[in-house]
């Protein structure tokens, strides 16, 4: 097993923290993957990732390119949500005008698809 600058379960601790409430854990998992894959990667092609996150966890790179396709085209994926999420636990406490600025661009969005009220409130 190959040693990686970042450990995968700093990845997936961190990631549980901002989605395990929204997302199963086998989708905070995927995601895990894929982000040390992307940290790893030396292209953001889906054969890069897949190819990285088998490196950083010392499995074949088949397995990785698979897992990576797999969660790209996973449906129970809420990319808005999950970023409605992410955006200001990388923001912190530096701007309120983002959060309402993030709000305002969810809310538009989900007039445009028809799913109003999707994604909960901003924390």
């Amino acid at each position: 097993m190959s040693s990686s600058a970042i450990p995968e379960q700093q990845v997936r601790t961190c990631l549980e923290g901002l989605f395990g409430e929204d997302l199963h854990a086998k989708r905070v998992l995927s995601l895990a993957l894929a982000t040390l894959g992307v940290i790893h990667a030396a292209s953001l092609s889906v054969y890069a990732i897949g190819q990285a996150v088998a490196l950083a966890r010392g499995a074949q790179g088949k397995h990785g390119v698979k897992q990576v396709d797999r969660l790209l085209s996973n449906a129970g994926i809420a990319v808005w949500k999950l970023l409605a999420l992410w955006v200001p636990y990388v923001l912190g406490q530096r701007t309120i005008q983002a959060r309402v600025e993030l709000a305002d661009e969810r809310s538009r969005v989900a007039r445009e698809s028809g799913t109003a009220g999707a994604g909960g409130p901003i924390r």
